[in-house]
């Protein structure tokens, strides 16, 4: 029960995550330094980036 209700919290975070990165983005905070990259990509990297560390925290619990 714990396993799910960690991976349950895993997916109710990321997604709270996806949104404070859409307003961020919104807002100028987060920005490309690079032509061939866009914000959105940068987003995305940052939200992958995330999830993958909350994912490895989960498993060693």
């Amino acid at each position: 029960m714990a396993k799910f209700m960690c991976i349950k919290g895993i997916l109710f975070f990321s997604f709270w995550q996806g949104v404070v990165l859409d307003v961020l983005a919104a807002a100028g905070v987060i920005k490309s330094h690079h032509f061939w990259l866009d914000v959105e990509h940068n987003q995305e990297a940052i939200q992958n980036v995330l999830i993958i560390l909350e994912m490895v925290f989960s498993i060693i619990q």
